[in-house]
């Protein structure tokens, strides 16, 4: 029945459905408990808010850089005399 399979799906749609059958977990493997689940959970939200406050601090420093840019380009432009521009 495998062949008949193979070229109604095609090569890589019969390849990817023999993995995602693979995967699938026995009905005989062992369950994480449910302190292990919750120490994954708690350590993959440690690493979310630390990444996430990185980027924040990142973000800030970014946003002071630019204030201090556009403050020298208002500076330059205010210490210019002010020609008018005459159209042609």
């Amino acid at each position: 029945m495998e062949e008949p399979l193979k070229s109604l799906l095609g090569q890589q749609q019969h390849d990817e459905t023999q993995q995602q059958l693979s995967a699938r977990p026995s009905q005989h493997e062992k369950k994480p408990s449910l302190e292990e689940t919750m120490q994954q959970r708690t350590a993959s939200t440690q690493f979310f808010m630390t990444s996430t406050e990185t980027n924040f601090k990142n973000q800030d420093a970014s946003i002071h850089n630019l204030e201090v840019q556009v403050g020298q380009i208002a500076n330059l432009f205010a210490s210019k005399p002010h020609d008018h521009c005459q159209a042609i």
